[in-house]
């Protein structure tokens, strides 16, 4: 017991050593910066004397000593006061950054509080401290938002009072065990409303703008959310995993820059998902991965000029797919993999200026597809091995002029299949090896003027392929090989043409020998 009280009076005597050298240190301290200060101070009233004895006139009037040495010491005291507002403003900056620490911590308790009316508050009052924050304090307060957002979520219990729900599950020799799940009351309006005062913050008139900061909504669960003419700009702005429900999901006009976008696996469902018109104009936007469940999808408008856009393994289902009168023209477009599954699949109109359109190893499995009036102009055309299963697949009146167009390995099964009107020029148009095997294909009236058109090694074994009235105007239209031909495609040059209207084959459209040999 003696050795007990022993070891703890060593132990608070050690305690009260260490407590003394540390205020020892401290004084030390401040008296080192005092003396540091004072000969500071004295080395410069010297040498101010010193300079302002050499260099100022000396002539019939000279400058007395006292004179100087009030100058110095002038100098000295301006010098001080120099030291003190930087003393006064770091002081204020510690009051400000204390007053921001206190009303930070009051709008994040308010947040965590049970009742929904607090939390409603702690939103605002939260937004009201990133307003009146500087640039990193601000971000701080936004993530503390975004946080609460990527909380668990039920959007079928977040807007009714239920708070606790237990789950009997059966046990071990008969013995049940209980799971209790709590809930937040009324969370849907809080999460609404966060969603309502950031898209506030983000818009180009906003009062107090929060464009700047990184946004970070990873696996959030967001409900009717309405982001639209927002404007990100900071350097990450990032739904990935998130899960957009509700009756709506608007992206109106918004405006994506900075350095990453990011909407990688993001589900959209419920009844409208819209990105009208908006503006990807970041370094890097991802969709890759993201599962477009909505009855309608529109992207109709919206511009691509930033880097890279990648949809890569993207799905689109439900009923309605746009992209009608969007304009690629930055970076590649990368749909490769996706799946377009929706009834109605539109691209009328759309403008492909980027450095490759690539819609390679695709799928589109509904009922229409449309590229009607489309432009391609990317340096790459890509729908090698491309699946076209639709009822309808259209690109009537597209127009295909960039560097290489190829739809080679592609497979054409629906039931209608056009390209009516299509002009192919370029430097390379490519069907090779690819199975045009729908029931009703045609390229009447389209117009074949790129260097070499390829549809060597191909497969025709529709009910009826037609190239009835097309212009094959230069370069070499090559139809070797085929591994079908069956029944065989019409051309103005058959004999089954009236004879009014029969015409030669043109020599660039090859084999020289018509029709060709079918490879075996």
């Amino acid at each position: 017991m003696g050795r007990r009280r022993s070891s703890s009076a060593a132990k608070g005597q050690s305690t009260q050593l260490r407590r003394r050298t540390a205020q020892v240190v401290r004084r030390a301290r401040l008296w080192t910066a005092v003396l540091v200060t004072v000969a500071g101070a004295v080395v410069i009233a010297v040498n101010a004397y010193l300079v302002l004895a050499n260099f100022l006139p000396s002539g019939n009037d000279p400058i007395q000593p006292k004179d100087l040495t009030q100058f110095a010491l002038a100098i000295v005291a301006g010098i001080g006061g120099v030291v003190a507002l930087v003393v006064a403003y770091r002081r204020q900056q510690g009051i400000e950054q204390g007053r921001f620490v206190e009303r930070f911590g009051a709008a994040a308790s308010q947040l965590g509080n049970s009742d929904v009316a607090v939390r409603l508050a702690g939103v605002y009052a939260m937004a009201g401290v990133a307003d009146e924050a500087s640039s990193s304090e601000r971000q701080q307060c936004v993530d503390v938002l975004c946080g609460y957002l990527r909380l668990p979520y039920s959007p079928v219990l977040g807007s009714n009072h239920q708070s606790e729900l237990q789950r009997q599950v059966p046990g071990r020799e008969g013995e049940g065990v209980t799971h209790r799940f709590l809930y937040r009351q009324n969370d849907k309006e809080v999460r609404q409303t966060i969603v309502r005062v950031i898209a506030a913050h983000l818009q180009e008139d906003a009062a107090e703008s929060w464009s700047e900061c990184s946004f970070e909504f990873q696996g959030a669960a967001l409900e009717n959310a309405d982001f639209s003419g927002a404007i990100f700009s900071g350097g990450r702005t990032s739904f990935i995993d998130a899960t957009f429900s509700g009756e709506r999901t608007y992206f109106n006009g918004v405006t994506f820059r900075g350095w990453r976008t990011l909407f990688h696996r993001a589900t959209f469902g419920g009844e409208h998902t819209s990105f009208g018109g908006a503006r990807f104009m970041a370094k890097k936007t991802y969709f890759s991965g993201a599962t477009f469940s909505a009855v309608r999808t529109s992207f109709d408008r919206a511009t691509f000029s930033g880097g890279p856009i990648y949809f890569s393994g993207a799905n689109f289902s439900g009923y309605r797919t746009a992209f009608r009168w969007a304009t690629f023209s930055g970076g590649p477009i990368y749909f490769s993999g996706a799946v377009f599954n929706a009834e109605r699949t539109w691209f009328d109109g759309a403008s492909f200026d980027a450095e490759g359109a690539w819609f390679d190893r695709a799928t589109f499995g509904g009922f229409r597809a449309q590229f009607s009036g489309a432009t391609f102009k990317a340096d790459r055309t890509w729908f090698v091995g491309t699946a076209f299963s639709g009822d309808s697949i259209s690109f009537d009146g597209a127009t295909f002029s960039g560097g290489h167009t190829s739809f080679d390995r592609a497979t054409f099964r629906g039931e209608r299949t056009s390209f009516d009107g299509t002009t192919f020029s370029g430097d390379r148009t490519s069907f090779e090896r690819a199975e045009l095997s729908g029931k009703h294909l045609s390229f009447a009236k389209a117009k074949f003027s790129a260097e070499r058109t390829s549809f060597d090694y191909s497969s025709f074994g529709g009910e009826r392929t037609s190239f009835r009235s097309c212009e094959f105007v230069k370069g070499t239209v090559s139809f070797r090989g085929p591994k079908r031909w069956s029944p065989a495609p019409q051309f103005d040059w058959d004999e089954g043409v009236p004879p009014g209207h029969r015409k030669h084959k043109p020599e660039n459209v090859l084999p020289p020998t018509w029709p060709p040999k079918v490879r075996v």
